[in-house]
């Protein structure tokens, strides 16, 4: 029997395996998932499009591509009105199918295992992000995290398209690809935590993006210590000497010594990424690990945007069949996955087409095959998701404007210190005489221009430099090799000095803040209490799935434990996405007057009366722990002809509003 034929059948069995995940023990249900949702589907592409790319290559666009290719088939037979469970069945067991009849494209002579480097810097990224996710049950559930898995329940209850979990009734103006996929998990294996699939997703992640950034590093013809040197450039080299400000304020701050030292490495992940970060755009600005430890899709919207850059030099170097194919099917899973990294790649692809026409326009018939292949590819790629894209994008409003900021300037200056300055100099040095060199220095350059120029909600401009950094890491990683190579031995000695000594203590320092989260700042999380664990129990059997819950708490039980949404979700919740804002801000009226016990104003009543007209039931929650001017028991008591009590423990009380 040969190799080829006994990985077949270990994929094809891992899928059915997954097809029947209900009844295994979960450490294996959630192995037969990961294989068949996270690898197979993307192996069996990759077989094909990245057949003369290296190993790293074709293993990160394996991990990269797989949630598209599961989870675009799973929402579209949703819209069709197709049940979940039935669903995921079919795409796992369709995945059993084609792992036995797709053929291998490689030849043996291409299948192998490249530089023992890029795997071991793989690894060691890989196993500290997983040992933080999972060592650590405070980290998954933390930031955005919460409002992910309470996106996944949306869909897994309801279908698509879902609303927003913080504002019943709202169509949901994000990205919920990722969502649909997580709930093709929990459909399969109902016992699983609603955060397994997103901490799994995550930590294949960080070991596509690492493969992806040594992929490219051999592209641009890195050897060993260039593809090192630019692993951990990308990985640790976030806001170099970050760890003077944390010295500087303990010195200098208002707080000084010991108390301001464990101030901030004392109390979880944010004041130590935010204090190093300081005057930049966001945290992450400290550190990379930061979008691997935090559960969202932009993790893996990274390594789709270096593995994006790879396919479209290789595009406009080769164009082909194959060349486009992977090009455009890499662009589709960025766009489904995360669209903000979507956009970035339909705008580089728009780069490297302009880089493309002079040499078109004097007769060059590698390009003109370039501009045709690049031009269809990328049109392809956003016909196949603009169903959704509309879906997701028709009525947002003010999500982004044009400025300059000087928190841009600093996160450009500081954050990318060893990368932004070397990793443009060796481009443009190149950029004459190497056809890549120059093209990745025009996408570098495009970047710059985004992230300088766009001023998004949220400041989630600083998205633009995560990309932007990881793209500089591997010319900067060979501009720092070349000016290295020139120097005397006490000069390089000194260079790798000031690398270690600024990167490595920041970088350490942000491992022990997420090390050490316990829920100690306000994006944190704390452990339900056993009457808040039973009260979501009794909420999530006993009420209906689409009933609309009020809570200015801000939800967070009710949308991850119970799996309802909430009428107004909290102040950060009407201020994402872009919603129209007189209806949000009758929500919030609405909201706040239920949980007092008074009457809704006009705009509230007509809401009111809105989802009695839908049979949508709503339903107020009290805490024991809420402050006065938050909600009012009493005053919800002593409404009956208002509020029907259906359920009270130590901890919370639930109330049906009766509409009249």
């Amino acid at each position: 029997m040969s190799i080829e034929l006994v990985v077949r059948l270990v994929l094809a069995l891992a899928a059915v395996l997954a097809a029947a995940s209900a009844g295994l023990p979960a450490p294996v249900a959630v192995a037969a998932l990961a294989v068949t949702f996270l690898f197979t589907p993307g192996l069996l592409v990759a077989r094909f499009a990245f057949s003369r790319s290296g190993p790293e290559i074709a293993v990160a666009s394996s991990l990269a591509l797989s949630p598209f290719l599961t989870g675009a088939p799973v929402a579209v037979l949703l819209a069709l009105g197709a049940p979940l469970p039935l669903v995921a069945r079919g795409v796992a067991l369709t995945v059993a199918l084609l792992a036995l009849v797709i053929p291998d494209a490689r030849k043996q002579a291409d299948i192998a295992p490249g530089p023992w480097v890029s795997w071991l810097c793989a690894a060691a990224w890989t196993a500290l992000m997983a040992a933080l996710l999972v060592g650590n049950r405070w980290l998954p559930p933390r930031a955005d995290g919460w409002y992910h898995a309470a996106a996944t329940l949306q869909v897994l209850q309801r279908g698509v398209p879902p609303e927003d979990p913080y504002f019943a009734g709202v169509r949901m103006l994000y990205f919920w690809g990722i969502h649909v996929w997580a709930a093709s998990w929990l459909a399969l294996a109902p016992r699983l935590s609603v955060y397994t699939p997103f901490v799994v997703f995550n930590i294949t992640a960080a070991l596509a993006v690492v493969l992806a950034v040594a992929g490219f590093a051999r592209r641009l013809g890195a050897g060993r210590a260039g593809i090192a040197l630019a692993t951990g450039l990308a990985t640790l080299g976030y806001s170099p000497f970050g760890w003077v400000v944390v010295i500087a304020r303990a010195l200098l701050g208002e707080v000084r010594g010991r108390a301001e030292l464990a101030r901030t490495l004392g109390q979880g992940a944010d004041p130590v990424i935010f204090t190093m970060a300081w005057g930049q755009l966001h945290g992450s600005m400290a550190f990379f690990g930061d979008k691997y430890l935090v559960l969202t899709q932009f993790s893996m919207g990274l390594a789709l945007f270096a593995l994006t850059i790879v396919a479209l030099l290789d595009l406009a170097s080769s164009p082909g069949p194959r060349t486009a194919f992977a090009f455009g099917v890499l662009a589709a899973a960025a766009l489904f996955i995360h669209t903000v990294v979507g956009d970035c790649v339909v705008i580089t692809a728009g780069m490297v087409w302009l880089s493309l026409l002079p040499g078109a326009l004097r007769g060059g018939a590698v390009e003109r095959r370039a501009l045709v292949t690049l031009a269809l590819a990328t049109a392809l790629a956003v016909i196949v998701v603009s169903p959704y894209l509309l879906e997701i994008t028709l009525g947002k409003r003010d999500q982004m404007r044009f400025g300059f900021s000087v928190e841009s300037l600093r996160s450009l200056v500081i954050g990318g210190m060893f990368v932004v300055m070397p990793g443009f100099t060796w481009l443009a040095m190149r950029a004459r005489r190497s056809p890549d060199a120059g093209r990745v220095l025009l996408m570098a350059g495009g970047l710059t221009v985004l992230a300088m120029s766009l001023l998004l909600f949220e400041r989630n401009q600083v998205k633009f430099f995560n990309l932007l950094f990881l793209v500089l890491s591997v010319p900067a990683a060979l501009g720092w090799l070349a000016w290295m190579r020139g120097r005397r031995p006490l000069v390089r000695r000194l260079a790798v000095t000031v690398l270690v000594v600024g990167a490595l203590p920041t970088a350490t320092l942000c491992v022990w803040g997420f090390a050490t989260e316990r829920g100690q700042s306000e994006t944190g999380w704390h452990p339900p209490t056993p009457a808040m664990s039973e009260a979501m129990a009794w909420a999530r059997a006993s009420t209906p799935a689409d009933a609309a819950f009020c809570d200015l708490g801000g939800g967070r039980e009710v949308l991850t434990m119970a799996g309802r949404s909430t009428l107004w979700g909290g102040y950060s919740g009407e201020r994402n996405y872009g919603y129209d804002h007189e209806a949000i801000l009758a929500r919030r009226e609405l909201a706040g007057a239920l949980c007092r016990g008074r009457e809704p104003g006009s705009r509230g009543a007509a809401l009111l009366a809105e989802f009695a007209g839908l049979r949508r039931e709503v339903i107020v929650m009290t805490r024991a722990d809420a402050p006065d001017s938050s909600s009012d028991h009493g005053a919800i008591a002593a409404r009956p002809d208002r509020f029907q009590p259906l359920y009270v423990n130590a901890d919370v009380a639930f109330w049906r509003v009766r509409v009249r």
